[in-house]
């Protein structure tokens, strides 16, 4: 983040801390080869955001940081975010 502003108004980690997220339902995945930072900020977001009690599914696949991965979790994330509505 380019100034200390621009991190509060913008870092996922800190706004699952503070932000009025009460209403959210999240989808979060990642390939069990991501970027190992990917992987370990995807599993503390998790936890941060089911700490507040928002509706959080994460998710994590076979594959890396690639258009493969994506496309295999798209559907999933679909399903997770409006399969009940």
């Amino acid at each position: 983040y380019p100034t200390p502003a621009a991190r509060q108004e913008h870092d996922p980690l800190l706004l699952a801390e503070s932000a009025a997220i009460d209403h959210l339902r999240v989808f979060l995945g990642a390939g069990r080869s991501d970027y190992p930072w990917i992987i370990e900020g995807t599993d503390v977001l998790a936890d941060r955001l089911s700490t507040r009690g928002v509706r959080v599914t994460s998710l994590d696949i076979r594959g890396g940081h690639d258009t493969p991965t994506w496309q295999r979790l798209a559907p999933l994330m679909l399903l997770a975010l409006y399969g009940d509505e």
